[in-house]
């Protein structure tokens, strides 16, 4: 509670503020703190979102303290990062809408760049294919335009892989704080209507095309997750109903963004249908492998039973009758 009153307060000092932010970040990594019993009611401070008001002390210190910039510990994504990593299940439903608001429009690629040099090395947590894949690309490409020189198809190269990187950064994150636990739909209804404040400027239709990105790819991926973790997809489809039902009026307005909430609204379709018609072939599989169970059931109780069967030819010729 003290520390979140320091770096609330207006009255500490830029020093007072940092130590404060090490103290919480250190009290979150002891996996004791607890999002939904402690963080809100941790300050005496009046503040509508404490989350959102501490990622903004933080972000402000940035750009107004070089020698804090420079330690990548004292960046909003890092405290976003032992949020997400060290609070099992204890993170609000409007906590997750501050830290998705915060991702999308408040933090830069430059800080998504360093943070994730800083931590792919130190954390397991923070590993996913694409990334590792981008990341090998734009090194071998950096690489390339040190030994043979800057060219225009090598510079086009390198923004477009830095530009995909930081997109993938992106969408690492929301996939993280999306699929963190299940919510109660009327809360995070409630919580998107009130966290998503750049909604009037695109926000709601890039978390729209965001989550619908997100619902193919959850339905492709290989990667271990725990057993106790919510479904990924589960998740997802509740974030997608939510954000297009609690924001009915944006998607419905006249004004210049109604062409981006038309394209948000039909990729999400799709990305919808697809999953429908994924799911409807897992049902009919599900079908088959029952009877298939239930035949080797049936065959090992009649074991005793011997069958002569015959090898099967190499090839047939079927009769053709028109």
């Amino acid at each position: 509670a003290a520390a979140v009153d320091k770096i609330l307060s207006t009255q500490s000092k830029a020093d007072q503020k940092i130590d404060a932010l090490q103290v919480l970040l250190k009290c979150i990594k002891s996996r004791k703190f607890s999002g939904r019993n402690h963080f809100d009611k941790a300050t005496n401070e009046t503040t509508k979102d404490v989350l959102c008001s501490i990622l903004g002390n933080i972000e402000k210190l940035n750009n107004t303290n070089d020698s804090f910039k420079e330690h990548v510990e004292n960046s909003p994504l890092n405290l976003l990062y032992h949020l997400l990593h060290y609070c099992d299940d204890s993170i609000p439903e409007h906590m997750l809408i501050s830290m998705v608001h915060f991702i999308l429009c408040r933090i830069s690629a430059d800080e998504f760049r360093k943070h994730s040099a800083h931590l792919s090395k130190k954390s397991t947590w923070y590993c996913d294919p694409s990334i590792k894949v981008l990341e090998k690309r734009l090194k071998k490409a950096q690489s390339q335009s040190d030994e043979n020189g800057e060219s225009e198809e090598l510079t086009e190269l390198i923004k477009r892989l830095d530009n995909r990187l930081v997109a993938a950064q992106k969408l690492f994150y929301i996939e993280k704080i999306v699929t963190h636990s299940k919510c109660n739909s009327a809360l995070l209804r409630s919580a998107m209507r009130d966290g998503l404040t750049q909604s009037r400027h695109g926000e709601v239709e890039v978390l729209t095309q965001t989550l619908s990105k997100l619902l193919r790819e959850v339905g492709k991926e290989k990667k271990y997750r725990n057993t106790d973790a919510p479904n990924a997809s589960s998740c997802v489809a509740q974030w997608l109903s939510a954000v297009i039902d609690s924001n009915m009026s944006t998607f419905l307005s006249s004004s210049g963004l109604s062409k981006k909430a038309s394209t948000s609204i039909e990729s999400a379709k799709k990305e919808v249908t697809a999953a429908v018609l994924q799911t409807k072939a897992l049902l009919g599989l599900e079908e088959l492998l029952d009877h298939a169970e239930s035949m080797l059931h049936d065959n090992g109780e009649n074991s005793s039973r011997s069958m002569d069967v015959s090898p099967p030819p190499l090839y047939g010729i079927e009769s053709l009758i028109f």
